[in-house]
C-alpha cells in the first residue's frame, strides 16, 4: 500500500520540482525509501537531460500550431519523468491499483495545471489522449515489472533485466539510457512528437 503523502500529492509542474511534495513518502526504514531516492535523482538527471535537447529543439515561434506541439511534448515529457519515478513504489500486485489510482489523479492533475497556466492555448482533446496513453504505458510497464518479480528500479545501471519490452516514449530522446523497466530491453528512446 502507498502512504497516505504519495496519493495525497500529484502536482504538476513546467519546473523540476517534485510532483509528490514533502519528500520521500517511505519511512527512512523501508527498503522503498532507498529505492525512492535512487529513482528521484535518476528522475532529476533526466529532467536535465531532457531541458539540455529542449534548448536545442526548442523554437520561439508565433505559430500556434508548432507552439502547441511543443507545449504538449514538454507536458507529456514532465509527466513521463515523474510517472517513471513512480515505478520504484510499485514492488506487489497489490500496490498497482495505488499506482493506477496515482497515474489517474497526475494526468487529471496535468490537464487542469495546463489549463490554468496555458487559458489561451486549444490544446482540444491532444493532452488528454497523450496522457492517458502514457498512464496506461506506465501501468503496464508496473504490472509487467512485477510480473517479471523485479519491481524495483535497478540499484545500477548494469542490473537492469534484458526481456523483449520495447516501447518508444512519446517524448523519447529525454532519457535516452537504459530502461529501469523488467522486461524491458535496450534504451527507452524518446522522440519529440
Amino acid at each position: 500500500m502507498f502512504p497516505n503523502t504519495f496519493h495525497a500529492s500529484a502536482a504538476p509542474r513546467w519546473s523540476h520540482r517534485d510532483p509528490v511534495e514533502g519528500g520521500n513518502p517511505f519511512p527512512r526504514d523501508a527498503p522503498k525509501h532507498q529505492h525512492w531516492n535512487a529513482a528521484t535523482d535518476e528522475a532529476r538527471r533526466t529532467l536535465e537531460r531532457f531541458d539540455a535537447r529542449l534548448s536545442l529543439t526548442a523554437q520561439v515561434t508565433l505559430d500556434p500550431f508548432v507552439y502547441l506541439d511543443q507545449l504538449l511534448d514538454l507536458a507529456v515529457g514532465r509527466f513521463d519523468v515523474w510517472a517513471r519515478r513512480g515505478l520504484a513504489a510499485v514492488s506487489w500486485t497489490s500496490e498497482l491499483e495505488d499506482y493506477r489510482r496515482w497515474l489517474g489523479d497526475y494526468t487529471q492533475n496535468w490537464l487542469a495545471y495546463v489549463a490554468d497556466t496555458c487559458p489561451r492555448v486549444e490544446l482540444g482533446d491532444d493532452l488528454r489522449t497523450r496522457l492517458d496513453a502514457r498512464a496506461a504505458y506506465w501501468l503496464t510497464a508496473a504490472t509487467t515489472s512485477v510480473d517479471f518479480g523485479d519491481a524495483h528500479l535497478p540499484r545500477d545501471r548494469s542490473q537492469t533485466p534484458s526481456a523483449p519490452f520495447v516501447e518508444t516514449l512519446s517524448t523519447a530522446d529525454a532519457l535516452g539510457d537504459p530502461c529501469p523497466v523488467s522486461g524491458c530491453e535496450g534504451r527507452l528512446d524518446l522522440v519529440f512528437g
